[in-house]
């Protein structure tokens, strides 16, 4: 029997069915846009022809830490709808040595399985697998042990299909947070000293001091003091997104402040024991669906979605939802606003035209920028009705024009210097977000706060990550922003 198999819908999207345990291991990569360590995947699915969503991974926790990193994961899980999980436990974490006879990490293995019985979600497979390459041995956690041999994930049909819609899949974490490294250190001095020149020749630099703007952020670190006024002084203080997330996802600071410090930056950069959240909704947004097999994934029905998992998932949602609205009633509220600022009509327009042309660039595959040329986008990204309204350039997710787009803020991302690096960061991240990959969103939002501690869309956006606010309802954020920057 083929255990995996493709449709294509009438709208030209790629659905995938997976039924061999051993091939959902190997897509594991794949939907989670990297090759994980030693780590505890769990995929949440909805039974027969329902995507796999969400992917949450965490890593290997130490042994006193068991019990609450297995609360941790299973509500994040059941946050979402689902009719059952996979859990997929890769490698073994430093210093672990398991029982005679016993497969590594049977103990979290489980923890994870009992608590999700006791909610009304059965784990359909509970997997163990030293690490993810091809000819690498599984087991299985029940007690009637299936075995097997994991295929060459490279060579898939998933990683077929994947590759057919432009995704690409990283080695590693790290891989992908080296995407955002900044490029030549002294093409980065070089750029700033031209900004630093440029804002003080600026026209009205002498009309309104930074100092004087009631909503101006304080620059703790990075970039001059004539640069401070620049980044996300949004309209109105959000406390609306503040405060926990809902199952203490780990990314909201004591005193809830959304991270955002610095050892927020050095957690990203060596990744997390904290849950990481993948918005999973289609293949080109990274899918697999369940099969048809006995016993195959998305199979077993549930007996009921446990009444937990259906209430957290409606705080979740509108928690993060009046997150949303408050940004957007904040924008709607700064048509009205009289408060002097930084950029006029005519400015914003001058600005506004510097973008397209750069994402007119972007669409025919034109990434060279000169010097010149990020300043320029730099001080315009930073005119926040510029910026603001460059969100809608995310839309349609994962369509051409859209991804030229965030390759467009990639390059910037790697090109500007602090602070004026938060926004293509956030724009990044808002990209990435909206087309599910929760793991670039991250590193993106995390990149802003670090050139621009403070800055209140990337908190919002990272709140909503913590949220696992589902990428389509972000979309309330562009919707209410006029679009027309891509070309037609």
């Amino acid at each position: 029997m083929t255990s995996t198999t493709t449709d294509t819908g009438t709208d030209g999207r790629i659905t995938v069915r997976i039924s061999d345990p051993g091939e959902l291991i190997a897509a594991v990569p794949h939907l989670l846009t990297y090759r994980p360590g030693p780590s505890v995947v769990l995929l949440n699915h909805g039974g027969r022809e329902s995507p796999v969503t969400p992917v949450i991974r965490a890593d290997l926790p130490d042994s006193t830490c068991e019990p609450d990193a297995a609360r941790e994961l299973v509500r994040a899980v059941l946050r979402h709808p689902g009719a059952g999980v996979t859990v997929v436990i890769i490698g073994r974490r430093p210093g672990h040595r398991a029982p005679p006879g016993r497969i590594p990490h049977h103990g979290l293995a489980h923890r994870l399985m009992s608590a999700f019985g006791d909610a009304g979600r059965p784990v359909d497979h509970a997997l163990w697998v030293p690490e993810i390459r091809g000819g690498a041995r599984w087991r299985c956690y029940h007690e009637v042990c299936l075995r097997g041999v994991l295929p060459d994930d490279r060579e898939t049909v998933l990683a077929a299909t994947m590759a057919t819609t432009g995704q690409v899949t990283y080695g590693s974490r790290g891989e992908v947070a080296r995407l955002l490294d900044p490029d030549d250190p002294a093409a980065i001095t070089r750029r700033q000293h031209m900004l630093d020149a440029a804002i003080d020749n600026w026209p009205t630099r002498s009309n309104f001091a930074a100092t004087d703007r009631p909503d101006a952020p304080q620059q703790a670190t990075g970039g001059s003091a004539a640069r401070d006024w620049f980044g996300a002084t949004e309209v109105a203080d959000r406390t609306a997104a503040g405060g926990a997330a809902p199952g203490g996802f780990g990314e909201v600071a004591s005193g809830g402040r959304a991270a955002g410090s610095s050892e927020e930056a050095k957690r990203a950069a060596a990744g997390s024991s904290a849950p990481e959240w993948f918005g999973v909704t289609e293949v080109a947004d990274r899918t697999a669906v369940g099969g048809a097999a006995p016993g195959g994934f998305g199979e077993v029905a549930s007996g009921g979605l446990a009444a937990t998992g259906s209430s957290e998932e409606a705080k979740r949602a509108a928690a993060g939802s009046s997150a949303v609205d408050s940004h957007v009633e904040a924008e709607r509220a700064a048509e009205d606003r009289v408060a002097p600022d930084w950029f006029g009509e005519a400015q914003s327009a001058e600005h506004l035209a510097v973008v397209r042309a750069a994402l007119a660039r972007a669409v025919a595959g034109d990434f060279d920028l000169r010097d010149e040329d990020v300043v320029s986008l730099a001080m315009a990204l930073s005119d926040l009705t510029v910026r603001d309204r460059c969100l809608t350039t995310a839309d349609p997710p994962g369509e051409p024009p859209a991804t030229a787009a965030e390759r467009l803020w990639l390059e910037l991302v790697r090109r500007t210097p602090m602070p004026e690096r938060a926004e293509p960061a956030v724009l990044l991240g808002y990209s990435a977000y909206r087309r599910g990959d929760g793991v670039l969103a991250a590193l993106a939002f995390d990149n802003a706060l670090a050139a621009h501690p403070g800055h209140r869309l990337a908190e919002l956006l990272r709140i909503c990550l913590s949220h696992q606010l589902p990428p389509e309802t972000l979309r309330r954020l562009s919707d209410c922003q006029e679009g027309g920057l891509m070309p037609t």
